[in-house]
């Protein structure tokens, strides 16, 4: 087919920039929701939280549990 060849980079791109936006949206929508109920969650418990679900994630896919680094604020 012609012209088939240049829609393929085209169509690969479309998933990364689909999974940005909606990355955003829920940033968005988190910031509305602290906002309307005045709950935030510290920067510092927030990394806490992600590294912890980065170690399970490892943890699964290597098949063992990971140490989880403290965060220290940067003063």
């Amino acid at each position: 087919m012609r012209g088939r060849g240049k829609t393929e980079p085209f169509i690969q791109n479309i998933h990364p920039l689909e999974t940005r936006r909606g990355f955003v949206a829920r940033g968005l929508r988190a910031r509305e929701e602290a906002w309307a109920t005045g709950v935030y969650v510290e920067a510092r418990e927030m990394l806490i939280r992600l590294d912890a679900s980065l170690a399970r994630a490892r943890g699964h896919r290597h098949g063992k549990e990971r140490l989880i680094l403290e965060h220290t604020p940067d003063r």
